[in-house]
């Protein structure tokens, strides 16, 4: 039985994402080439009503070719959602003021995110990198294939990446240092 039908997106939807509160789905797509298009949709699942919509025209990754990559991620308190920005740049929405809180540049296209279970780290992928982002010390850290998904353990203290070549990568976070656990099959 369908529970809710939502209104389609404009462009291909290529990220979803449902706060951890259970309240609200953010949808991301993008579309063409230098520059390309960026949609972000963020309903409100009771009412399916659109609480906040970016369309951008003009979405850029600089001039390199490579286009921004969908992708979205709530914090587990559900009041901040991380999403791609413009030119090689994340942007992290507050969701009550419906605003950029913060955006961080990226060496590469950022193609993933996730929150740490409190809420005060951000994992970054861009290309070979990890970028661990918070308040106290931003660093970045590089791995030998393409970073493809990241996952925080219950605790914080683990970070497990996806590499698009096999296997994973764990890092620990309290000093990142990192290891690779070959064996596990590309996406």
């Amino acid at each position: 039985e369908l529970l809710r039908s939502f209104p389609a997106a404009l462009l291909p939807v290529g990220a979803l994402a449902l706060s951890p509160d259970g309240k609200l789905l953010a949808a991301v797509g993008t579309a063409g080439v230098q520059p390309g298009q960026f949609e972000f949709k963020l309903w409100n699942i009771v009412d399916v009503a659109a609480v906040h919509e970016v369309l951008d025209e003009e979405h850029t990754s600089l001039d390199d070719g490579c286009q921004p990559l969908p992708f979205a991620a709530f914090s587990p308190d559900s009041s901040l959602i991380a999403t791609g920005g413009r030119s090689r740049s994340m942007d992290v929405w507050d969701v009550k003021q419906r605003r950029i809180k913060v955006t961080w540049k990226a060496a590469g296209v950022p193609s993933a995110v996730a929150f740490s279970p409190d809420g005060r780290r951000l994992a970054s992928i861009a290309g070979d990198r990890l970028s661990i982002l918070d308040t106290d010390a931003p660093h970045e850290i590089s791995f030998p294939a393409r970073a493809v998904s990241a996952a925080w353990s219950g605790d914080g203290a683990w970070l497990a990446c996806g590499l698009e070549a096999g296997g994973l990568a764990l890092v620990r976070t309290a000093d990142g240092r990192t290891g690779i656990v070959p064996g596990v099959p590309s996406p």
